[in-house]
């Protein structure tokens, strides 16, 4: 008995055919679950030759050891593939009840390639896997695929599915489910969407057993204490993620006009405390979780929304702050928008902020746009979010997002992007150790991947030496950064909200006692280094190099005012000191062979050293 099923459907659409496979023990063990194990799985299935659109690269669904069990905030699911925005590691996260009723389905997981013949759904329930034609259902938004298939179905179900933009190959694509959830990040609406994949729906009723139960309650139990002692949880649970708006802006944290503004004066206008007083109707947690992040909201003046998921913190700053969008109804009517189309919030407020640079600049003109494109200007931005779902108009250009916009009308050094991907609402001249983190982060740049901006907030792992630091130093951040990307692996693997933060021992304790593994904290944090390291070597034998451990030139340069005072990162530094941490080569950033087998990654080792 194990929390773990070592099972996973994979799935050819080409053949219409599913099979269940068991999994590799030692690759379980070692590589956990969620991202760490689809990167295993699919590490071997891609070569730099691949189209990631073509049939052949594989698209997963995964869940991990902790998901579908009583420890708390493990209701998360991940997707994993090629990403087709920046070519290389893609990987997206979402809450909601989707990897819970995954799991009770009796699998870890969905690996599928090839291409449907006629649009279509997978159903899977207890193991049992059926291909569904829905060629009514193209074009259908989000909700509209979400509501048709679980009516159809007449059970209940968890649907994961993609929206126009996912059927138009749009590369800011995500795949939304329970609502207004969505993985939303590298674009791998778009990979689902060239599978002619319109949606996975899942149920199930196979109990997620943990190998020592009475052990993992008591472990669980601690988790959920130490969870709702953190001061985060009150403050998310009452004003959502939102509720850091404010505080990010006085600091310096929330990017304002495009990364080159260091206040926005009407922050408050658009906070999770405006949210609370407004539109906020109720509140949602993801499966299992505590603390209730999620906010429900209704429009009912200007714009006319059913009850439906609220802006998060990222999007209020991306279709906000980054827009100087003051109007909350507005912004929330945008990020209703993308959750009906199925977009990243984040890289459509960046690329949208692009756009708004670039016709400040005269690069784009009226002509391009179609209208007149100005800062703050709310329905400039609802149109554009459509016409880049649509592949309209200049939503072709917006579809390939900043890293295509430079391409075509210049200005790269203010392409606010790592790797293609477009940087999220952490400005790194507020936390400089955060610059390392998006310079180095295998799906491009992301917060969640290594987060110092977090740690020297206060968010602390001493006995990992994940310590908060002088925010203004580069001292000693590349090696923070390191643990942090580490530690953050196992998150995404287990799979874990970031936002609960608990001690490395218990997290060790409880995978433990799910799976009948023995893990130590050294150990766990070694598995983490081992698919970081194996996420980085997925990339370089994809043809990346250590010269996109980068951040672009707009995100360098000092500001006159607000809370970064003036600061700019050090990048060189802090890459030293990462490289060093994770036994890469100086040179070509590349890991090391000793490093890789150590790991136990001799094939990686392969690719990139040779025989």
């Amino acid at each position: 008995m194990t929390s773990a099923w070592r099972r996973i459907l994979y799935v050819d659409l080409s053949e219409k055919k599913a099979e269940l496979k068991e999994l590799d023990r030692g690759w379980v063990k070692e590589f956990i679950g969620g991202s760490g194990l689809a990167c295993r799985l699919i590490y071997s299935m891609v070569d730099a030759s691949m189209d990631p659109l073509s049939p052949a690269s594989p698209l997963a669904f995964m869940a991990g050891p902790l998901v579908g069990t009583s420890a708390p905030s493990c209701g998360r699911h991940v997707v994993c593939g090629r990403s087709p925005q920046t070519g290389l590691w893609g990987e997206a996260n979402a809450g909601g009840a989707f990897g819970a009723r995954l799991k009770k389905a009796g699998v870890d997981g969905v690996l599928i390639v090839g291409r449907a013949e006629k649009l279509s759904y997978l159903y899977i329930r207890d193991r049992e896997c059926e291909v569904k034609e829905c060629e009514e259902l193209r074009g259908a938004t989000t909700f509209e695929a979400q509501d048709t298939i679980s009516r159809d179905l007449g059970e209940r179900a968890s649907v994961a599915c993609i929206g126009p933009a996912g059927e138009n190959l749009v590369g800011l694509a995500g795949v939304a489910n329970d609502g207004g959830r969505i993985a939303a990040r590298c674009g791998l609406g778009a990979l689902m969407g060239s599978k002619n994949l319109k949606a996975i729906a899942v149920s199930g009723s196979l109990e997620v057993k943990p190998a020592k139960p009475s052990e993992f309650k008591r472990a669980a139990s601690e988790a959920r204490q130490q969870i709702l002692e953190l001061l985060t949880t009150s403050m998310y649970r009452e004003l959502g993620t939102s509720g850091y708006a404010e505080m990010g802006q006085e600091i310096g944290d929330m990017p304002a006009k495009y990364f080159t503004q260091g206040v926005f004066e009407e922050v408050s206008r658009i906070s999770g405390v405006a949210m609370a007083s407004t539109i906020l109707v109720g509140r949602r947690a993801c499966y299992g979780c505590p603390i209730g992040c999620g906010r429900v909201v209704k429009l009912s003046g200007r714009y006319q929304t059913p009850e439906t998921d609220g802006p998060e913190y990222e999007t209020v700053a991306a279709l906000g702050s980054l827009l100087l969008v003051s109007d909350l109804e507005g912004l929330a009517y945008a990020n209703y928008l993308c959750n009906l189309y199925g977009l990243d919030t984040i890289s459509m407020g960046v690329t949208i902020g692009f756009a708004m640079l670039l016709y400040e600049k005269g690069a784009v003109t009226k002509e391009d746009v179609g209208f007149e494109l100005k800062w703050g200007d709310v329905e400039a931005v609802h149109r554009l979010i459509e016409m880049t779902a649509m592949g309209e108009g200049f939503g072709k250009q917006l579809a390939k997002g900043v890293k295509g916009l430079a391409a075509r009308y210049g200005m790269e050094e203010y392409a606010a992007h790592v790797r293609g991907l477009e940087i999220p609402m952490h400005d790194p001249r507020a936390f400089l150790g955060q610059a390392v983190c998006y310079a180095t982060s295998p799906r491009g740049a992301c917060h969640l991947q290594g987060d110092v901006w977090l740690v020297d907030l206060g968010q602390e792992f001493p006995e990992v030496e994940i310590t908060s630091g002088d925010r203004f130093s580069d001292e000693g951040k590349g090696y923070v950064a390191a643990r942090c990307q580490n530690l953050r692996s196992v998150y995404n693997s287990l799979i874990m909200c970031q936002f609960a933060n608990v001690s490395v021992k218990l997290i060790a304790d409880m995978l433990s006692h799910a799976t009948g593994w023995s893990y130590s904290v050294e150990e766990l944090m070694k598995a983490g280094r081992r698919i970081f390291d194996l996420k980085r070597c997925f990339n370089m034998k994809l043809g990346d190099t250590a010269a996109s451990d980068r951040l672009p030139k707009i995100v360098l340069e000092p500001l006159k005012e607000g809370g970064t005072q003036g600061h700019v990162p050090d990048l060189s530094r802090q890459l030293k000191e990462l490289y060093e941490a994770r036994g890469w080569d100086p040179e070509t950033g590349k890991p090391l062979k000793e490093t890789l087998v150590e790991l136990g990654l001799e094939d990686a080792a392969r690719d990139l050293w040779g025989s």
